[in-house]
């Protein structure tokens, strides 16, 4: 069952929205109010393919259907690190998940059927002891307004 739910999750990670890098060539973050997540991703280990990320705001959706999503393209990663900033409106609690999908197939690739090949990551980091997605407790954070800065590690099993 969990490893099930943990490739459902990342085989889920298709989104259509591009999304917005902080100071990519040529595009404004519009947010009158200012209130938004800095995310910052480290540890990418290539610049091949494209960074997927999901914004959760609820348990009940999470980890099967984003809140909102984007697609990061590499071409501003610097030192295997990319920041990103998500516009937010609401104050809440949100939760957010990576997939490195380095060949852009729009899913986790797996070795065996069951070994991750391309990276991912989760809000506040936890440990990865088994295949399966984190809990939305250990993943989620209290968003109150204006500027949050989020730092994910992506993690390579292969």
């Amino acid at each position: 069952m969990f490893i099930k739910a943990f490739l459902l999750f990342l085989c889920g990670l298709l989104f259509p929205d591009p999304g917005r890098p902080e100071n990519y060539p040529g595009d404004i973050v519009s947010n009158q109010n200012n209130d938004c997540i800095k995310l910052i991703i480290n540890n990418i280990r290539n610049k091949s393919g494209v960074i997927r990320v999901g914004l959760y705001n609820s348990d009940i959706h999470y980890p099967d259907s984003a809140f909102q999503s984007f697609i990061i393209p590499k071409v501003t990663m610097d030192s295997g690190r990319l920041t990103w900033i998500i516009p937010l409106e609401k104050h809440g609690i949100y939760a957010i998940s990576i997939l490195d999908d380095e060949n852009n197939n729009g899913k986790m690739d797996y070795r065996l059927g069951f070994l991750p090949r391309e990276g991912f990551g989760f809000s506040n980091n936890p440990g990865i002891k088994t295949l399966s997605v984190p809990a939305y407790n250990t993943v989620s954070f209290p968003f109150n307004g204006g500027r949050k800065i989020i730092s994910v590690n992506m993690v390579y099993i292969l």
